[in-house]
């Protein structure tokens, strides 16, 4: 039996939100990934860098830097799975910058993109 996977994504404008990082200092992106899922595949693309795992174990967590007054960055983790929960998130400078949770029975996939400006 199969389940419809059920998607949730919040996101929130880094820009003008107070959660930039101090004048100088470079902003820290950080994606989490949790559930009980079993990952076939991640693709974590960030500013058109595209980067994939296989077989990936949860807990997952990756944190990228950006220096300070570079601009526009984008980001888009694509997970696909099978059998169970997945719930990740995305963090700039520590503060929720987008989620995305959803499980199911049999292959699914799971989707976070977000943009922030600084």
């Amino acid at each position: 039996m199969k389940r419809t996977v059920v998607f949730l994504t919040a996101a929130v404008l880094a820009a003008g939100c107070g959660n930039e990082a101090p004048p100088g200092e470079p902003h820290q992106l950080v994606f989490d990934v949790s559930g009980t899922a079993t990952i076939t595949t991640l693709t974590c693309t960030v500013d058109g860098k595209e980067t994939t795992e296989t077989a990936v174990k949860l807990p997952w967590s990756r944190t990228f830097s950006f220096p300070a007054g570079t601009g526009k960055h984008e980001y888009r983790v694509v997970m696909k799975y099978t059998d169970g929960s997945v719930k990740a998130t995305a963090k700039l400078d520590g503060r929720l910058q987008s989620s995305s949770a959803g499980s199911g029975d049999g292959p699914s996939t799971q989707s976070m993109n977000g943009d922030f400006s600084d």
